[in-house]
């Protein structure tokens, strides 16, 4: 299956949504709450890289190891894609500034 960032989005959006259900400590005014998916996406995304380091650091001491699963980073890119959405920033913000990334260095 194919799917654009937008749809990611709005499956994530609707998978995890930030509201009173889900997080009753959330604040009910709209800048709190958005305070708090941002605080709360931050604290996944931390917890997601420390899988990272988890999965990679014993190699650096000859240990087996350094295999980061496709699944820690769909993790990663959908905790990314709700910190975007709850920040306000629209995938095509998103899309567009890729663009000009990849025009960048190819300069």
């Amino acid at each position: 299956m194919n799917f654009s960032l937008r749809d990611v989005q709005r499956m994530a959006a609707k998978r995890f949504p930030f509201d009173a259900e889900h997080y009753p400590e959330i604040p009910k005014d709209g800048d709190g709450a958005n305070h708090y998916a941002q605080r709360h996406l931050h604290i996944h995304l931390s917890k997601n890289l420390g899988e990272v380091a988890a999965a990679i650091e014993p190699k650096d001491h000859g240990a087996e190891g350094g295999h980061v699963s496709p699944q820690l980073i769909r993790k990663l890119l959908v905790n990314v894609i709700r910190l975007a959405d709850v920040s306000g920033v629209s995938m095509q913000e998103i899309e567009a500034s890729l663009d000009n990334w990849t025009k960048c260095l190819e300069r």
